[in-house]
Parts: C-alpha cells; sequence; structure tokens
C-alpha cells in the first residue's frame, strides 16, 4: 500500500483532562453534519449496522435479504439483526453457534487482513482456513499471486487462484470468464501473444515457462496453458464463485465456524472511545483527526532503552481507508511514551482528505512490546467545511497546552535535529517549518530557503515561517542547528514540490535552436518516483561530464565549445536505488538537424550453446546492439 507523510501527536492527559472523553458520543454517531439522505448510505448507518452489512455477517445472507435489509429504517435494521443473531440453528446445545461462528471467523478473517474488501478476508470467514496457501513469486512473468487449496468431498481438492490487479488494489478471485491474461505482467502478456502468434517458431520454450519455474503450478490451478489452451477438467466460473456464495445451510455453516481455531495470542487491547473530528482546512482538503481513546490503567507492556534509566511504551495503528466500496489509502503511525501508570491516553493521527466523501477507517492498534491488539471500524463523511471540535474530545486548551509544551520542551538523547516535511505535496508561499531538536549542544536554529536564510531561533520552539514561492516551486528547506560557540552540530532539509511520478528528466533552459557558446546556464527537471530519492544528476557535453549535483535546484553552468560547433547536451539523474534517466538536447545544430525523443528500448535476449543450455558468465562487453 503505499507510504504517505502522517502528521502524528501524541496526546497523554491526566485523568482531570479528560473527563469528558470518558463519554463517549453513542455508538454510530458521526461527528459533524451529515448532509440531508446522507443516512441512505450503510457508510453512515450506525456502526453496528454497517458492520452487519460490510463486516461479515451479511456474507451469510442471500442477495435477496441484503438488499431488503439495505430498505429498512434503523429500527428495522435492529429488530433484523436482533433476530439473525438470535436465531440459535442448533438449539439442542448450549452455545449459540451462528453468534460463536460469526465471532470466530470474524477474528480469523481480520486478524490477518484488515480489510474485507480483500478477498482473502472474505474467504476465511465463508470458508475458514485453507489446507494451504502456496504464493507465486515471479514478479516478471505474473502480478502477484497465491493458490488457495480447499479441500471438496472426501478426497478432491479445489485450487482457487488469488491475485492483485494493481499494486494499489486488493486480492481478488480469479474466474475463467476474465481469461488468464489478468494474471500476466503486461510485459509477459505481450510476450505470451507473440509466442503465439508465432506458433512458438523461433521460441525454445514458451516466455512464462522459462522465465517462471512456478508457471505449470498456475497451469494446473487455472487449467489453462499459455493464452488459451484449456486443459481437461478446468474449474469452471461457479466451481470458484461457490465459495464467496452464502452457504446452502446455515446450521452446518455454524457447527463448522464455531469450531474454527484460532492462534493463540494476548488478550484485546481495549479501546474506550474512537471519535472523528475536522478540525481545519488544508488547501482544498478537510483535515480528518481520528481520536484513539484507551482507558486509565490500560496495560501497555514497556521496555527498557539503552541506557537503562528510562522505560518505554510503543504503540503502533495501521489505518486503511476505504471509499466507494475500494480501498482508498493506508498509513502507519508509531507512538512512544513513557509508562502510563493511572493515565487516560489519546492517539491522534490526522489526515487531509477532500471534502463531500464517504468513508470507512478500519483502526489497528497494537503494543508492539506486548502484543495485545485492537481493531475498530468506523464509517464516516467529510463535511463541506472544517468544524470546530465538540464533545466529547479533550478540552481544546489541552492540546494547544500539549502541542506548545512538546514543541518548546528540548527532547533528551543524541545531539540532532530532525526538519518535520510537510503534511501536504505542494506548499506555497508561506510554510511554518518545524525542527526537532534533541541533546543539549544546540543553542540555535537556521532557517534557510534554497541556501539563503531567513530566520535564526535562539529558544524553543524550533520553528518558522519561511517564505516560499508564489506558485508551486522546487525549493529546498534546510534547518542548521548550531552549538553555544558558533558550530555546526547537526542540519536537515526537506525538499518541498518535488514532481512525483515515473523518473523523467526534462531539459528546461537553455531553449532548443538557440546558438549558444561560452559559459551557458543550463537548468532542469527531474520527475521522482515515491519513496526515492536522487543520488546524483550528471551534466555531460558531447559526453563528457562538467558539472554534478546532488541536490535541487537542478541546475549548472557548463562550458559549451563556439557557436559554429555542433555539441550534444545531456543531463542525467541517478536514483538511490540506481534507475537512470536522461534527456539530450543538441546545441548549435544545423536546421535540417532532426532530433527524435526515443523511448528505452527493451531487449530481452537469451544466448545457448550448440548443447542448448543456457551460456553463464557473459558481461555487457560481450554484446553488440545495431539498428537497420
Amino acid at each position: 500500500m503505499i507510504a504517505r507523510r502522517v502528521s502524528v501527536v501524541l496526546l497523554a492527559f491526566c485523568l482531570s483532562l479528560l473527563t469528558s472523553v470518558a463519554a463517549p458520543a453513542p455508538q454510530g454517531e458521526r461527528s459533524g453534519a451529515v448532509a440531508a439522505g446522507a443516512a441512505d448510505d450503510p457508510v453512515l448507518w450506525p456502526e453496528p449496522h454497517r458492520a452487519f452489512l460490510q463486516d461479515g455477517p451479511a456474507w451469510l445472507l442471500s442477495d435477496d435479504e441484503r438488499q431488503r435489509f439495505r430498505r429498512l429504517d434503523a429500527a428495522a435494521r435492529q429488530a433484523f439483526i436482533e433476530e439473525f443473531l438470535g436465531t440459535d440453528p442448533l438449539p439442542s446445545t448450549p452455545l449459540n453457534e451462528l453468534e460463536e461462528g460469526i465471532r470466530r471467523r470474524r477474528e480469523l478473517a481480520f486478524e490477518e487482513y484488515l480489510s474485507p474488501r480483500d478477498v482473502r478476508a472474505k474467504l476465511l470467514f465463508l470458508n475458514g482456513s485453507p489446507r494451504s496457501i502456496e504464493p507465486i513469486e515471479c514478479g516478471v512473468t505474473f502480478k502477484p499471486i497465491e493458490i488457495w487449496t480447499y479441500p471438496i468431498g472426501s478426497d478432491a481438492v479445489r485450487e482457487l487462484v488469488l491475485y492483485r490487479p494493481e499494486p494499489t488494489r486488493p486480492f481478488r478471485l480469479w474466474i475463467p470468464i476474465e481469461s488468464k491474461r489478468v494474471l500476466y505482467t503486461r510485459e509477459m502478456e505481450y510476450y505470451m501473444e507473440q509466442f503465439a502468434a508465432l506458433g512458438g517458431a523461433g521460441f525454445r520454450d514458451q516466455p512464462d515457462r522459462f522465465l517462471c519455474p512456478d508457471t505449470r503450478r498456475v497451469e494446473e490451478a487455472t487449467g489453462i496453458r499459455q493464452l488459451n489452451r484449456y486443459l481437461k477438467n478446468r474449474p469452471t466460473n461457479e466451481d470458484l464463485k461457490v465459495f464467496l456464495e452464502p452457504p446452502r445451510d446455515l446450521a452446518d455453516w455454524a457447527y463448522e465456524a464455531s469450531r474454527t481455531e484460532l492462534p493463540e495470542r494476548p488478550e484485546d487491547l481495549p479501546v474506550e472511545a474512537v471519535s472523528i473530528y475536522f478540525p481545519n482546512r488544508d488547501g482544498q482538503r478537510i483535515v480528518t483527526s481520528f481520536y484513539i481513546t484507551l482507558p486509565p490503567g490500560v496495560d501497555l507492556e514497556s521496555i527498557e532503552l539503552d541506557d537503562g534509566t528510562k522505560r518505554e511504551v510503543r504503540l503502533d495503528v495501521t489505518a486503511l481507508l476505504e471509499q466507494g466500496g475500494e480501498i482508498f489509502d493506508e498509513f502507519k503511525a508509531r507512538f512512544k511514551l513513557p509508562p502510563l501508570e493511572d493515565r487516560r491516553l489519546v492517539l491522534a493521527l490526522d489526515q487531509p482528505l477532500r471534502p463531500n466523501r464517504e468513508f470507512v477507517v478500519r483502526l489497528r492498534i497494537e503494543d508492539e512490546i506486548g502484543g495485545r491488539r485492537a481493531f475498530v471500524s468506523r464509517g464516516f463523511r467529510v463535511p463541506d467545511e472544517h468544524q470546530k471540535l465538540t464533545p466529547p474530545p479533550p478540552p481544546e486548551e489541552a492540546i494547544v497546552a500539549m502541542a506548545e509544551d512538546l514543541a518548546s520542551q528540548r527532547i533528551a538523547g543524541a545531539d540532532s535535529l530532525v526538519l518535520v516535511p510537510p503534511l501536504t505535496d505542494i506548499v506555497v508561499a508561506v510554510w511554518r517549518a518545524e525542527a526537532l531538536v534533541t541533546g543539549r549542544a544546540i543553542e540555535s536554529v537556521v532557517f534557510s530557503v534554497d541556501g539563503k536564510k531567513q530566520l535564526t531561533r535562539r529558544r524553543p520552539p524550533w520553528t518558522a515561517e519561511v517564505k516560499l514561492a508564489e506558485q508551486p516551486t522546487e525549493q529546498i528547506v534546510t534547518a542548521e542547528g548550531f552549538d553555544a560557540d558558533g558550530d555546526l552540530v547537526a542540519r536537515d532539509e526537506v525538499i518541498l514540490n518535488q514532481p512525483k511520478g515515473a523518473l523523467r528528466v526534462r531539459i528546461l533552459s537553455p531553449e532548443r535552436g538557440v546558438a549558444v557558446s561560452g559559459a551557458v546556464d543550463v537548468r532542469a527537471e527531474i520527475v521522482v518516483p515515491e519513496n526515492r530519492r536522487v543520488e546524483e544528476v550528471e551534466f555531460r557535453i558531447n559526453d563528457e561530464v562538467v558539472a554534478t549535483t546532488s541536490r535541487p535546484p537542478w541546475e549548472a553552468t557548463v562550458e559549451v565549445p563556439g557557436a559554429d560547433e555542433t555539441a550534444y547536451l545531456a543531463v542525467v539523474a541517478t536514483l538511490d536505488n540506481g534507475n537512470r534517466a536522461e534527456d539530450v538536447r543538441f546545441l548549435n545544430s544545423p536546421q535540417y538537424l532532426e532530433q527524435v525523443d526515443v523511448k528505452l528500448v527493451e531487449l530481452l535476449t537469451t544466448v545457448t550453446g550448440r548443447d542448448g543450455r543456457l551460456v553463464k558468465g557473459l558481461s555487457k562487453e560481450d554484446f553488440r546492439v545495431y539498428e537497420d
């Protein structure tokens, strides 16, 4: 899923400051205004009603029953749920197997997969654990695949192929009507098409088998070789879809589900309340605050720090957002704090979201040391405008005071400085930069933009409002910490408004067709993939490196030969993972010179000896590539 910057605030209030949190709003109520007619959306129903429909139990209903449930009003839905869950399909036993089966299967499903949008969670709920799960790890050939094996009858088994269609989407069940093409990567699908069109001529083996040793397992599970060579006894759509249908006999399902074995783990972590508020606007988005309240006296295990004088509690929170029945985003946060004793704890996570959107948030809160967990879900709607906090959050003055105290305190530890990145990808005009300073050596912090000093702080809070360009421009904000003698102790920097996407380099100046010579200013734009950074940028004239830089702005002054000489300028960017991209521009070129931008051409090459075996130990010097 996906890595986003998340603002995390830890609020550990004394018991006296949190009396208002001890009385949370009734379950199912939503913070903020709800648009007229929004109650028809199950996301905004009272939480037990939404969870019944979307988080498991309603999978036991037929389509007609689910549609009828959706049309009921709140009171009728409550009566329906009570009647359904109160039904004991095996009245001769002291246990209500249906209720116990739902509890166990939900725990089995969501312990492993946080969202029911992932088909694996639904399979676990309806069918229990499979006999085996076999991952297919051939990233060049197939998309992520898992083969799940379930018994059918006394001796036979059914193999289900589950695949992730895109990196940001959950797994789904493959069925033959989709064709086998959806399981291949885009490149391998092309190679398989060429293999089929040529009838295998020129190929020693089919490409997928050559590159992936597990191809035969995929063929066995799908009943299809290559793209459309069907095998005998291949599964039908109905054979596979039955695993996602409600049970034909609810009593049999309840009996089996109530005996589902669950892995041993510590007892659940108690959660007193989860509240959602919209206190601020951040550009075009509304800041959505998730407040997770743990009750006073909750038993959280702590770990002894390296110095042996202090102990620390660690809590991890995973938040998954769903929108329109699909997974929208996922972000994680870690909280470190001293042992709580008898204090109540509020964990606050801020996430900017677009207004007028309905979401379901699914939270996993875990004691990193003790292993205790809590799972909580809430549906909510982001309003048109931000709203002031309304009861029952902690008193507003406590939040402000705590934020000021945290910014003003000097954090114990080694002498260091970290510049906190912004919440949003785009920042213009003014940005409040905040540095986290640890240790005791740093006495002043200097804030600079693109190498030009703007402000010096000589005491906490280590923050400054720095002036930026009025339009989104790639800029570097730097914070430098100096000791009492003026010596640099630590520094950090943040690159703002850096273009994100597939790696790409584009020369902005000098312009095409302009005659230049001597010292020439070169400026380039670099698009950087998410979670990657630029290691180095080289500026070359006629393939000779004349300047390098490792940080924006991507500019350099280079020496160009005389105006009567044709030369070419290349700007080459290398990422921290070794990937490279470049742009080339001919300088002082004659009018008849034609320049064509050519995309990277990948040649899939196999070298075999006379015996047909692969030749090993070759290097790039052993190859020559010719065109035409």
